[in-house]
């Protein structure tokens, strides 16, 4: 019996170096297609024209995402894929990959997608993201200090609505070149003073810094919004920086992420900031083969002077088929924040 345990173990074992160094979709295990990534990913870092460099980033994608999903042999027909893409030369590099720390989609964090906090980084060229949101925020009973406008003569007293609602849609797709240009409207409606006003954003996002191994990712974020509604603030231009820490090698890891973003308003009213700021930090962690668990704190200045939005957020995000995200996420506000609770639901949809 040990002998033929002994003879069926060899034979699987030259079995799988078999599928490796031929680059067959069929070997499932994790190591092959982390290396089968490492393998893409050094083909992307090298001169390519730009059809290759954009099949070769719709292979990565559907490996990464293969991977997250624990869909091993999946995985590797992407690999497989890029293989081919590549030419004859690519088999060779393929068995030389080793394993390599890639993004993972579980713990991929967008803005309120499921938390305040936005990941470092960029879609590849030619591929969009499209999110769908919806928002709920339940407004302190009391309102805060005074905006310091000179008409403020009475004090601070109780708000007529606290309950606002607010719908948005975005759409993001990658230009290549470490860049990705984005649009967004949402809308605002409740019994909330703020109700009856909507937004429209346009940014621009360059990966200054890509995600390689344990290195932090930097990317720039800049755009501009226009709010609408008969009672709309001021259009805003947007500078920050997004940052990215993998905290651990390999596959599972969790994620540190931290952003800083200065607001500049263009056309500002009376008892209304100049500049204000946001910063945010949060932890992801894959707890699950489709699962990713986010805890953060955010903190964002209104554009009225002393009033601003602070939370401690906990968020949840959730790989379906078909290139579907889930991700749902709960603020509750701390110190002086204008926002007893803040509930965040979303869904996207990669192409």
């Amino acid at each position: 019996m040990t002998r033929l345990v002994r003879v069926l173990a060899a034979a699987s074992y030259a079995t799988l170096a078999t599928t490796i160094s031929c680059g067959l979709a069929h070997a499932q295990s994790r190591g092959d297609c982390e290396a089968g990534i490492g393998f893409i990913r050094d083909a992307q870092s090298r001169p390519q024209d730009p059809a290759t460099r954009a099949e070769l980033g719709k292979a990565l994608r559907d490996a990464q995402r293969e991977l997250g999903e624990g869909e091993y042999a999946e995985c590797l027909e992407a690999v497989e894929d890029a293989r081919t893409i590549l030419g004859s030369g690519g088999a060779a590099a393929f068995h030389r990959a080793g394993p390599a720390l890639e993004e993972d989609e579980r713990v991929q964090g967008d803005r309120d997608f499921p938390v305040s906090t936005e990941a470092a980084g960029v879609p590849d060229r030619g591929e969009v993201e499209v999110r769908v949101l919806a928002g709920y925020s339940r407004l302190r009973s009391l309102r805060g200090m005074s905006s310091g406008g000179d008409d403020d003569d009475e004090p601070p007293g109780r708000r007529s609505g606290r309950d606002l609602m607010t719908p948005s849609i975005e759409a993001e797709v990658g230009l290549g070149h470490n860049l990705s240009a984005s649009v967004g409207l949402a809308y605002a409606f409740g019994n909330a003073e703020e109700a009856k006003t909507g937004e429209a954003e346009f940014t621009l996002k360059w990966n200054l810094l890509p995600a390689q191994g344990l290195r932090p990712a930097l990317t720039v974020i800049g755009g501009i919004s226009a709010p609408f509604g008969p009672r709309h603030e001021s259009s805003e231009t947007l500078l920050g920086l997004l940052a990215s820490q993998p905290l651990s090698p390999g596959a599972n890891a969790p994620v540190l992420y931290a952003n800083i973003l200065w607001f500049h308003a263009l056309d500002r009213g009376e008892g209304e900031r100049s500049d204000r700021y946001a910063a945010s930090v949060a932890l992801a962690v894959p707890v699950a083969r489709r699962t990713g668990l986010f805890v953060g704190y955010s903190r964002e200045q209104d554009s009225e002077h002393r009033r601003a939005d602070q939370f401690i957020e906990l968020g949840v995000r959730q790989l379906l088929p078909a290139d579907f995200i889930l991700a749902g996420g709960v603020g509750i506000g701390v110190g002086d924040s204008e926002t007893d609770v803040r509930v965040l639901f979303g869904l996207q949809k990669n192409f």
